[in-house]
């Protein structure tokens, strides 16, 4: 069987990290496909906003997670519908993060102010 070695390096220098390789015996890493891209990231949606609902009490979080299991429900997401779902969630989204932000003392923690502005811009294209 082949081997396949993946190496992981810094961004900043591009020096290697002996301790970060990835050894994959026989099996070669695929690319995903963009339907189980979408279906990770709103997993990971629902995820995130059911947690930040209990911990930061965060309006609207629980009903971002409860959208995001209604969409997976639907079976197949084309990536129409999750385009528009982003573009629907973003301003609710938005307001969360700027809750979040006023409630502490350091503006832009966790680089959510970011995070919303790189969202945005994707979803108007």
């Amino acid at each position: 069987m082949a081997s396949t070695q993946l190496f992981f390096a810094e961004c900043t220098t591009r020096s290697a990290h002996p301790g970060y390789a990835l050894e994959m015996n026989g099996e070669t890493p695929q690319p995903e496909t963009i339907d189980r891209m979408i279906r990770a990231n709103l997993k990971l949606h629902r995820v995130t906003f059911a947690r930040l609902a209990p911990t930061f009490h965060l309006s609207h979080a629980v009903e971002q997670a409860a959208a995001a299991a209604k969409l997976l429900a639907t079976g197949s997401v084309t990536p129409a519908d999750y385009l528009n779902f982003l573009k629907q969630h973003l301003p609710v989204m938005a307001e969360n993060v700027a809750d979040r932000i006023r409630s502490e003392k350091s503006a832009g923690s966790f680089a959510g102010n970011q995070a919303v502005r790189v969202l945005a811009n994707y979803s108007e294209s």
